[in-house]
């Protein structure tokens, strides 16, 4: 593969990683969610409102409550940048449409054997600011 080709690949690959990690968001998958999630890379996640959340096990932990909560609204990812990267390491940035509100979201993927995985996830509420 050309290297323009192979950087498209990897855009390619890190797209469909993102809208995998928000397939299994609105599913509620935990299992699906648990695969998209690095392994070696340490990992970390900011959900809306809530604090830092480091390390593997806390982050997977959050993503069970919050599949286990029925008043968690479904979540639809939406107006999604293309992916940028940089060697082995790449970033989306979404919208993330719940409940009739909008937050903003940066997903940071990191290649793990071949494989994009999620290494962070920060989501955001969208505010307005007035000039």
């Amino acid at each position: 593969m050309t290297s323009n080709a192979a950087r498209e690949a990897d855009e390619a690959a890190v797209v469909a990683a993102n809208e995998a990690f928000y397939r299994a968001f609105a599913a509620r998958d935990l299992a699906a969610m648990d695969a998209l999630w690095a392994r070696s890379t340490p990992v970390a996640t900011v959900h809306p409102l809530g604090e830092l959340v480091l390390g593997r096990e806390w982050v997977m932990e959050t993503w069970q409550l919050i599949f286990q909560d029925p008043n968690q609204p479904r979540v639809v990812m939406g107006d999604a940048l293309p992916a940028l990267l940089s060697a082995d390491a790449a970033y989306v940035t979404c919208r993330e449409f719940a409940g009739g509100g909008a937050m903003v979201s940066t997903n940071l993927y990191v290649r793990e054997g071949g494989e994009w995985r999620i290494a962070h996830h920060h989501s955001s509420p969208v505010v307005m600011l007035q000039g």
